[in-house]
């Protein structure tokens, strides 16, 4: 059994997968495998990304007690236990090694102002398996 995956759309929200994005992928899939498969279904979903990319992290600006844990897409799902830790420094300690470029308080400026629709990318990937296995 094989997963394949992922295209990228920045236009749709579309709960299923397009068949454009599953017919791109399987001819990749021919151009990579030399041998017959099949494929067994196919999913899409939504990524959370934020503007700059990086994941935002530390106490909600307006709603005291709550606290933002987002953007890890599929890159800052790397850095998510490093980032869970600080998260739980600061909410145990009141302090932790958070640097700006994840802390929430980079986007200070703009609570106030009417900001633009946070970023999403939409991801597909498909499971297949060998015929005749």
């Amino acid at each position: 059994l094989w997963r394949a995956g992922a295209r990228y759309s920045w236009d749709s929200f579309e709960e299923a997968p397009s068949q454009a994005g599953v017919d791109a992928l399987s001819r990749q899939i021919r151009d990579w495998l030399d041998c017959d498969w099949e494929l067994l279904r196919s999913e899409s979903g939504v990524r959370p990304i934020i503007e700059d990319t990086k994941p935002v992290v530390g106490p909600h600006p307006q709603v005291i007690g709550h606290y933002i844990f987002n953007g890890l897409g599929s890159k800052g799902a790397i850095q998510g236990p490093w980032l869970a830790n600080q998260l739980l420094s600061l909410l145990a300690e009141g302090q932790s090694s958070l640097p700006l470029t994840h802390d929430v308080r980079r986007f200070n400026s703009r609570w106030k102002t009417p900001r633009k629709a946070p970023f999403w990318k939409r991801w597909f990937g498909a499971e297949s398996e060998k015929s005749g296995d």
